[in-house]
Parts: structure tokens; C-alpha cells; sequence
């Protein structure tokens, strides 16, 4: 997780920096929950596989179904330095997304994928909740302007 690195826990949850986003604001909202995001993707990957490993426990049916996935990923992002012609990164992720979703419903995973929801809409939620510091603002705008940033296709909103 070094290209995404692992935040201060005791900042991430620093419950004085909370406050209910600007909802009659929608550029403001996602420009926050983007900035958060890109700050903290170490934190919230952490968060997400805590409720992936959650959700594998529970479900025999998930446990095939990220093990498939894990495989399917370490091929198509791990092992390649390019995407699979004729797509592109993006085009990639999208697809394997997608493919992911519908595989794990047609395994019988779809525990493991209402969990993995749950803990993506706890993430969202995180992101939108929490302000902005200038560390997480600078980041951002650095990401966006090296095109770094985890949000590549909304950087242009």
C-alpha cells in the first residue's frame, strides 16, 4: 500500500473535524468527498478489506468469489504493465468492476457484496462528513495536477 499510504488513524478519526456536508452545495460536496478520498485511499482501503474479510467469513460463497477476483486482478493489474488491447486503464477498471458484481451474485457471494456496499457507503459517508484540513486540500490539487489523483475521469468537473 506504499503508492497509497496509510494516514494517522488518530487523524482520520478526528471526531472535531466532522461536520454534515454542504448538501445545497453539490460542486462543494464533491469536491470534498474526492479531496478525502485522494487523502485517505490507504485508510479506506484498510477500512474495506476489514468488511471484505468480514464478509468472507461469513460466506464460504465469498471466499470463492475473492479469490477469483483476487486472481482475475493480480492478472489484469498486477503481472501487466499494459491494459488488454484494445482498452484503456480506466475502460479496465470499469469492466473488472462490473465483472466483479455480477460474478460475485452469480457465485453466491452476494453477502460478501451487500457487505462490501455497506462498507463502501461507510466510506462515502467518512469522505462527505469529514472537512477538509489543507494537508488533504494540497493533496489534492497536487494529484489532480500530476494526475495522480484516484478520480482521473472527475478531475475535470
Amino acid at each position: 500500500m506504499s503508492k497509497y499510504p496509510t494516514r494517522n488513524w488518530s487523524e482520520f478519526f478526528e471526531w472535531g473535524r466532522f461536520g454534515v456536508p454542504p448538501i445545497n452545495e453539490p460542486e462543494h460536496c464533491a469536491e470534498r468527498v474526492m479531496a478525502n478520498v485522494d487523502y485517505y485511499t490507504g485508510n479506506y482501503m484498510w477500512v474495506l478489506l476489514i468488511f471484505a474479510i468480514y464478509g468472507i467469513v461469513l460466506d464460504i460463497g465469498g471466499l470463492f468469489s475473492a479469490v477469483v477476483m483476487f486472481g482475475a486482478y493480480f492478472y489484469l493489474f498486477i503481472s501487466r504493465s499494459e491494459p488488454i488491447a484494445p482498452f484503456t486503464w480506466r475502460q479496465q477498471n470499469i469492466g473488472f468492476l462490473a465483472g466483479s458484481v455480477i460474478f460475485m451474485y452469480l457465485a453466491g457471494g452476494f453477502i460478501l457484496l451487500q457487505i462490501m456496499a455497506l462498507g463502501v457507503a461507510v466510506v462515502v459517508l467518512h469522505a462527505a462528513c469529514r472537512k477538509r484540513s489543507m494537508k488533504s486540500k494540497a493533496n489534492h490539487v497536487f494529484d489532480t495536477a500530476t494526475g495522480t489523483s484516484v478520480f482521473p475521469a472527475f478531475t475535470a468537473i
